[in-house]
Formats: structure tokens, sequence, C-alpha cells
């Protein structure tokens, strides 16, 4: 039914559409049915006319869930909310802390999203890079495959450029497969990037000290990704990194997309027996509660 409206379709997971393609192509479709995977596709009708649509998609090793892709019309922003209410008790019935969002920067439902309690924060630019443009000069930075030893200084890496408030949404990897280091002579972590690739496309994830400011590091990291095929190759360069977006500009990186990163926090309601002492002052003393059960927040 969906496959009517494909003009009016906007993915909301950049991840995936760069690496995996179109929302609704055969790799997508077959991927609902991994064990690994929750999805569910919600669908808004009146009077038998398709008026809109959302999925969501949320992997049993995360916390959160990620919309991935929605069809809605300007002007149907009832509608749009209405999905977007019952994707909140979908995500929050499969126990997610968070629902995140990658809304295209132009499109017209940012103040929708926000009436509905999703929050900015960060932005995204997507880079295409050229791997060819790295042939021309010869190698300064020696990047090279990261191994378990080197997740320690990573870590410390990541943890001094991602904002604390964040550190939950960004992942230091996708662990999907083995990214690229980059350290100094003693020892520390000057550079990583994550990286995976799906048949459309590469995507590398990058954490830069702000110093390293010189276009030849991105040549020489798309230098280290030999087997890349004729597969393309996308860097995604995040707002708290701005020299990232100077960098890719730099080293003749062209800019295809760009997105609003949201989210909106979930809170589930668990009963927790515990005893809550409350205490008046009377002229005999001080006289305590009784134990009461309570419900708290999580």
């Amino acid at each position: 039914m969906l496959l009517q409206y494909l003009p009016g379709l906007q993915s909301l997971d950049t991840f995936r559409f760069y690496t995996r393609g179109f929302p609704l192509n055969p790799h997508n479709l077959l991927a609902c049915f991994k064990p690994s995977s929750s999805v569910k596709t919600l669908v808004y009708e009146s009077s038998g006319s398709l008026q809109g649509s959302i999925q969501i998609r949320m992997e049993q090793s995360n916390l959160w869930a990620q919309l991935t892709y929605m069809l809605a019309e300007k002007g149907y922003d009832a509608v749009l909310s209405e999905l977007l209410e019952e994707s909140v008790r979908v995500c929050g019935s499969w126990g997610a802390q968070a629902l995140l969002c990658d809304l295209p920067a132009d499109s017209p439902f940012l103040d929708c999203f926000k009436k509905c309690g999703f929050t900015l924060w960060a932005k995204q630019r997507i880079y295409q890079m050229q791997p060819s443009a790295s042939s021309a000069q010869s190698l300064q930075f020696a990047w090279r495959t990261w191994t378990s030893a080197d997740i320690p200084a990573m870590e410390k890496l990541y943890r001094s450029l991602v904002p604390g408030l964040f550190q939950n949404l960004e992942q230091l990897s996708r662990k999907a497969k083995l990214g690229l280091i980059l350290k100094d002579e003693q020892g520390k972590c000057m550079a990583f990037a994550d990286y995976d690739e799906g048949p459309k496309g590469v995507w590398l994830q990058p954490f830069i000290m702000p110093q390293m400011d010189e276009p030849q590091l991105l040549w020489d990291m798309l230098a280290a990704l030999k087997p890349l095929g004729k597969l393309p190759v996308y860097l995604s360069a995040r707002s708290y990194q701005p020299w990232v977006d100077s960098l890719a500009q730099n080293a003749q990186g062209c800019i295809v997309s760009e997105q609003f990163l949201l989210v909106k926090y979930l809170a589930a309601s668990v009963l927790t027996q515990h005893a809550v002492q409350s205490f008046g002052l009377e002229a005999k003393g001080v006289e305590g509660s009784l134990p009461l059960q309570t419900c708290s927040k999580k």
C-alpha cells in the first residue's frame, strides 16, 4: 500500500539510508524480520484513505529506539502528532529510554516534532568523500585498524568531545565492524573513526581532536580503507565537532544532506515498595508516618 506514496516518503535514519538505501527497498524490508530487531509500522487512515505513516526500529543491544521513515503531507500536523504519540507508546512498551529521529533540515515538520516533546541535541552534515583524492599525495598520518587494547584511549577522546548529556545517545562505536584509529608517538589517541558499510555505501563517524586540522588527515584515513570497492563513502560531521565540518570541506567532500538530530526522552512508571518517612512537630515530640507504596519514575 505504501509503495504508491513513495514520492512523499522521508527517511528519518540517516545511517541506514546511506548504507542500506531507500527505506522500502528489498534489503530494508527483509531486515524487518531480523530476530534482533523490533520493528513496527504505524499507519493513519481516514475514510479508507492513507493520510500518514511512520516506522520505528529498536535493536536489542540499544536502550533507545529510532524512527526510520515517515509519510506525511504539509498541513497534516494533527495526523503526524497522532503517529508520533503512538510511536512513543510503542517504544515505551519495548522498554526504550529515548526515541531518536534524524529530521531533514529542510523539513516543514520541525515545529510539530517540538510540540510532541522532541528536542534538538545536535545537527549533522553528511559529506560524500572522494577516496581518489588521497592518491595524489604521500601518506602522512598512520591510520590503522583499532584493537580491543585501543578502547580505553578511544573512550578518553570520545568523552572529551561528546557533551556528557548526550553520551547515552551518541555511540562510541556501532560495533558492527572495526574502525580506524590514529595515535601519536606517545600512544595518545588523536582521532578515531567508527566504520560500517552496507550494500549502498560506507559510513564513517569520526572523532578528531580540534588541533588536527589538515585535510591530509582525512585523505589518509580514506586511503587506509582500501577494500572499499566502488561503494560511495559518506562522512558524518556533527555540530559538536565544527572542525570536522571544515576538514571535510577542505578535503574536497561534497555536502549531500543535513539533518536535525532530535530526541524524545521516555519515562516508564514502576511501582516500588519502600518506606517514606515524614515528620511533624507536636507538643509531645516527633511522630513518624507509616510506610507507603509509592510510584517512582525511572
